[in-house]
């Protein structure tokens, strides 16, 4: 099996609060991929639909301290979508829409200790990985995919409490071509 290629990365500390928080990875950028891999820049078209075999969300350097809520991931989610969860009194999405967008959940159990220096470990924080394969793959299928950027939307399960805090150093997508 092949070792995963970074396709898009946003390297920038994002710091987690109550809100709907967006992020645009980019997808267009130049990359210097092995030449069985020359479809995936943009993972656009029917031949890199082909060549993708796995592909991975990752959440680096993942550091806080308290309790903060899990947060829901989603991939490309409608503007629509986006607009009713940043109302403060939001509702439940859809069913069949949160299917066709999420992604998974972040849970930060350990977050503290993965930020502290110790004997254990240099206190960078946690790394979260989602599988997002079969997602990804349903989402290039759709009329509204961006070959320019992969939006991602972390939604907490409940406020931040004043106790707590949470950052994120990067996030990635990481993709293994066959």
């Amino acid at each position: 099996m092949s070792s995963p290629s970074t396709i898009a990365a946003k390297n920038e500390i994002l710091v987690l609060g109550s809100d709907l928080l967006d992020v645009q990875l980019d997808l267009s950028q130049p990359r210097n991929l092995p030449a069985n891999k020359i479809a995936l820049p943009g993972l656009g078209g029917s031949q890199s639909a082909q060549l993708l075999r796995h592909a991975y969300l990752c959440f680096e350097h993942i550091t806080g301290h308290g309790t903060p809520p899990a947060y829901d991931v989603y991939l490309n989610l409608p503007p629509a979508a986006q607009a009713m969860l940043k109302q403060p009194a939001h509702g439940d999405m859809d069913t069949q829409l949160e299917s066709q967008h999420f992604a998974g959940t972040l849970g930060f159990y350990g977050l503290e200790s993965s930020s502290t220096p110790g004997l254990e470990h240099n206190g960078s924080g946690m790394n979260i990985i989602l599988d997002i394969t079969d997602l990804l793959k349903g989402l290039r299928n759709r009329s509204d995919w961006s070959e320019q950027a992969l939006h991602v939307s972390l939604l907490p399960r409940e406020p931040m409490t004043a106790n707590a805090a949470a950052s994120i150093g990067r996030i990635s997508l990481q993709v293994v071509a066959t």
